[in-house]
């Protein structure tokens, strides 16, 4: 049972009025059938996707193939090692749990199993006589009990020994001398048997039930109780919400004057609870009914009633009362954990709007602003065009292609002259085309993936027939007989009808193909004079056999050979020149799917992803080389702290001496000198030349001394300082390396296109370089001087499976919403009229002021928007950067178109008219560089003279 979001998989159920004849697909490890190629693909790829788990093992990321194989392989395992002997007590004991957690439900059935065993069970024994543990089996179990004692249930085991010394012998054992294998019975295996064998529904406090066919051979009970039940178990809360509810009722109400239940004031409420008198109105102790009548005061029965003492009652107002006691305030409720649903948070107080997108397609949404120029493209289009240009772009490695602005692509698909001298739209059609046949001429499309690829297009109805040829009409018979006429004077006259015969040939694509062999020419790269636009329609033929294509292919092949003209290269190559921008794209999506379903990109994509591998293993290298490099630095700054810098020293005297004051010791060689008489005058005595020599040595070493110090810490100082830096600057290298391989992560993820985020209107947005190339380009590209390749923010209108009940809410929803104002209102609030509506509409950014408004505007309280203002925040200099470019670039573009038109006059002939040609269509500037590089020609072969020439590099 494969799980995916903690729910299993449930299979398609067969479809109804399949015929024997009839053209299915089946998937062979669930046995699900469809009629519809679609749907086919789309569950394969629903079963591809990395989000299903092992229910057995608890392993998630897993694809469902994977997933079902592993949990094949666990229960072949599971019903391997679990004793025989514990299931039935294990499905006994988990059918009906109601356990809320399977770790709660393993932890008691394995407390409940761990000291009881069961007959027929292998264990492990310890006799007195050995001092191992020998291998037994249990025959018998005996449980008794002491009724007079509150004690558990003792159990006694006859057990077959085998080995030691007496070889097989019984012996009667109690559960301490027993224990199990730790191989088959732990709590790992015992969680995998229980998720094995039994199964929960969906449904809150829904209890465990074993799996029906060992519900049967243990003759458990199949039925689950009421009480167990969805309905049960609703009822039963609604009987505790109801009892609570009326006990909460009886204290709050209270019988008011008219009959009627008035509720209490909760403050009376406290006070009695809390044994503690009412206070007595400020205006006396009698209260005036509406009829005028006075009522006494009554004491609480908490009070003490007054009796008489000596005849006398005691004064009302000399009562003692104790001083009230207010109620305890009530906790605060408890803050709202952010983030939340991002709908749920209540507008912006500044009022800050979301910045007005822009638009390539002229059919823009209502109150938006269309473009200033008109391209001509649908606005369903812009989608397909953003995809086609970042897979080209993404993949360029495969296709041998220098990467190209989104302007020169769409400028050169709005090529409205000879095809072929836009060299950006010959050199990717020719460059796809490639990719679909071999030189050797095997068809290079996997056809697990493309089946209607390799199969043969069945000629139309009439596909032979150049005209339709009217119907012969019926010879009369050569002789009527009047029994004949007769006959027919019987016949009621038919009413006419009239059958309205649409033709059957939209195209002569057919006719045209039988004497084209465009998977022949395709192997031979015969491209020139209108060979790739033959090779078109070939493709776009067999392109025909798939549903979701069949549509665009039909008018794409209704222009390029049309009914009026004659089929051959030619037609082809003329029609191509005047086809719509809107049919290109759809061409190119339909080469595009081919191209990414061939051997050799799916093997690009592998490399890629074995050397993102490579490079994470070395990044965590680095990594870890870069936290050993800071430890070994933080001691080495500790030491430098304690040690003390010479430089910092008290200063010497000129000749190097160092002042020591109080150091001076008395000259132990000096005599004392002897005094005679009281006239005579002390003399001094005999000084010794031992003593003085060596008071010189020590003053002459004493300096030494000092200064052989302070040099070996000026050592210890300068080495030290000489390790720290070092230590910064490879923990610099790493760092720099550290941010080359995240670049090289980057630029080598090209498995799918990842966005930034969305907002709170589940609007996508996209930095289409943020992903599988460079930032500005290919460094080595002819048009690397532009510096940008989009330059703009993509913004992606809701998909409808995303923001399904969240934006289309019924009436009654929106007028429930908890922030007082509609969905719809609240777009039209922050979005402004033209907002978008569905998954079909594109928009952009194109300006750094957009851009920091957008961030402003998101709130990082909401699930979706935290997300999508994290990232814009990591890119932003990336974007600012090349919207700048970009901006540079076009009014670069715009500054040539108007020098060119206000210069007058022609210089030279033919340079100065390619020269003009370049400014006004900035297509023509790329150049495929790099398949020169590789193959010495282009993808198209050599391009005529007159192309060569004018300022243009020579292929």
């Amino acid at each position: 049972m494969v799980l995916c979001k903690r729910t299993p998989v449930t299979y398609v159920p067969p479809p109804t009025g399949v015929n024997d004849n009839q053209l299915v697909w089946t998937m062979k490890l669930t046995g699900e059938i469809f009629t519809d190629y679609d749907e086919y693909i789309k569950r394969l790829d629903y079963y591809r996707t990395k989000q299903f788990t092992n229910f057995i093992s608890g392993q998630s990321g897993l694809t469902f193939f994977d997933a079902y194989e592993a949990e094949d392989e666990n229960q072949r395992e599971v019903e391997r090692l679990f004793p025989p002997a514990l299931r039935f007590h294990v499905c006994r004991r988990v059918h009906h749990s109601t356990s809320p957690r399977l770790d709660d439900l393993v932890k008691s059935v394995y407390r409940e199993l761990q000291h009881d065993f069961y007959p027929g069970e292998d264990v492990l024994a310890h006799v007195e006589d050995s001092t191992d543990r020998l291998r037994g089996t249990i025959r018998d179990k005996i449980t008794f009990s002491d009724a007079t004692r509150n004690q558990a249930p003792l159990s006694r085991y006859f057990v077959t020994i085998e080995g030691g010394e007496a070889g097989q012998s019984d012996a009667l054992l109690d559960s301490k001398c027993l224990s199990r294998n730790r191989n088959q019975f732990t709590r790992g295996i015992l969680r995998s048997y229980i998720r094995h064998v039994s199964f929960k529904e969906g449904y809150n406090d829904a209890p465990w039930q074993v799996k029906p066919h060992l519900v049967a051979e243990f003759k458990l009970p199949a039925a689950v109780p009421y009480e167990l039940t969805k309905e049960g178990i609703q009822l039963r809360k609604k009987q505790e919400a109801a009892a609570t509810k009326s006990d909460t009722q009886f204290f709050e109400y209270v019988r008011g004057p008219n009959q009627q239940m008035q509720k209490q004031a909760q403050s009376n409420f406290i006070h009695q609870f809390q044994a503690q008198p009412v206070p007595i109105p400020q205006a006396g102790i009698f209260k005036t009914t509406p009829s005028g009548a006075m009522q006494p005061y009554f004491p609480q029965p908490t009070m003490p009633y007054p009796f008489p003492a000596e005849g006398h009652y005691p004064a009302q107002t000399s009562l003692p009362q104790r001083p009230t006691q207010q109620a305890a305030p009530q906790p605060p409720d408890r803050p709202v954990k952010y983030p939340i649903e991002d709908l749920m948070l209540p507008l912006s107080r500044n009022g800050s709007k979301r910045p007005a997108c822009k638009f390539l397609s002229d059919d823009v949404p209502d109150g938006a602003q269309p473009p200033t120029e008109k391209l001509g493209i649908a606005m369903k289009n812009v989608g397909k065009l953003l995809s086609l240009w970042q897979t080209l772009n993404v993949h360029s490695e495969v296709f041998i292609l220098d990467s190209f602005t989104v302007d020169d692509f769409i400028d050169a698909l709005k090529f409205d002259g000879d095809a072929n001298n836009c060299e950006l739209l010959v050199e990717i059609h020719c460059a796809m085309l490639k990719q679909l046949v071999g030189a050797d001429g095997k068809t290079l499309v996997l056809s697990d993936i493309s089946p209607e690829f390799s199969e043969e297009v069945e000629p139309e109805e009439g596909a032979d027939e150049d005209e339709s040829t009217p119907e012969r009409e019926e010879t009369p018979p050569a002789r009527r007989t009047r029994a004949s006429l007769n006959k027919l004077a019987e016949k009621e006259p038919e009413p006419e009808t009239k059958v309205s015969r649409e033709p059957v040939l939209k195209n002569r694509s057919h006719k045209f193909l039988k004497s084209f062999n465009w998977i022949k020419e395709l192997s031979k790269r015969n491209f020139q004079g209108g060979g790739w636009q033959a090779i078109l329609v070939g493709v776009i033929l067999q392109a025909t056999l798939y549903p979701s294509h069949k549509e665009n292919s039909e008018q794409i092949l209704a222009h390029l050979m049309p009914l009026d003209m004659k089929p051959e290269v030619e037609t082809a190559r003329v029609q191509f020149n005047t086809m719509d921008i809107n049919l290109r794209i759809a061409a190119l999506e339909i080469l595009c799917r081919y191209a990414i379903s061939t051997v050799e990109l799916r093997g690009y994509m592998a490399t890629c992803s074995t050397n993102m591998t490579t490079i994470r293993n070395s990044k965590m290298e680095r990594q870890k080389l870069r936290k050993e490099l800071l430890k070994k630095l933080v001691v080495l700054e500790q030491r430098l702290k304690t040690t003390e810098n010479p430089s910092q020293s008290p200063p010497q005297d000129a000749n190097g001496d160092v002042s020591m004051t109080g150091t001076e010791e008395p000259d132990a060689t000096e005599e004392p000198s002897i005094v005679d008489t009281e006239d005579e005058k002390p003399t001094k005595g005999r000084v010794l030349r031992k003593g003085n020599s060596l008071k010189r040595k020590r003053g002459e070493q004493l300096p030494k001394k000092v200064e052989t110090a302070e040099e070996k810490k000026q050592k210890e100082w300068k080495k030290l300082n000489t390790e720290i830096e070092n230590l910064r600057k490879q923990i610099g290298n790493c760092e720099v390396k550290i941010e080359d391989y995240d670049e090289e992560l980057r630029q080598n993820y090209c498995q799918q296109l990842r966005p930034l985020g969305r907002d709170r209107f589940c609007n996508t947005y996209y930095w289409l370089e943020r992903w599988g190339m460079p930032m500005g380009g290919l460094p080595t590209s002819s048009t690397a001087s532009y510096k940008y390749v989009s330059g703009r923010v993509w913004v992606h209108g809701p998909d409808e499976q995303l923001h399904h009940g969240l934006l289309n809410l019924s009436p009654g929803e929106d007028a429930e919403y908890k922030l007082d104002i509609s969905v719809k209102d609240r777009r039209e609030h922050e979005e402004g009229p033209g907002y978008f509506s569905n998954a079909n509409e594109w928009g952009y950014y194109d300006d750094p002021e957009d851009i920091k408004k957008l961030i402003d505007w998101l709130n990082d309280k909401g699930f979706r928007e935290v997300k999508l203002k994290k990232e814009l925040v990591i890119w932003q200099d990336s974007i600012v950067e090349r919207m700048k470019n970009w901006k540079k670039h076009m009014a670069e573009v715009e500054a040539d178109k108007t020098a060119e038109d206000d210069s007058s006059g022609i210089q030279t002939r033919k340079k100065a008219y390619h020269d003009a040609e370049e400014v006004k269509r900035p297509c023509l500037k790329w150049k495929n560089t790099w398949a020169v590089e590789e193959f010495g020609n282009k993808h198209y072969g050599r391009y005529p003279k007159k192309a060569k020439k004018g300022g243009r590099r020579s292929s």
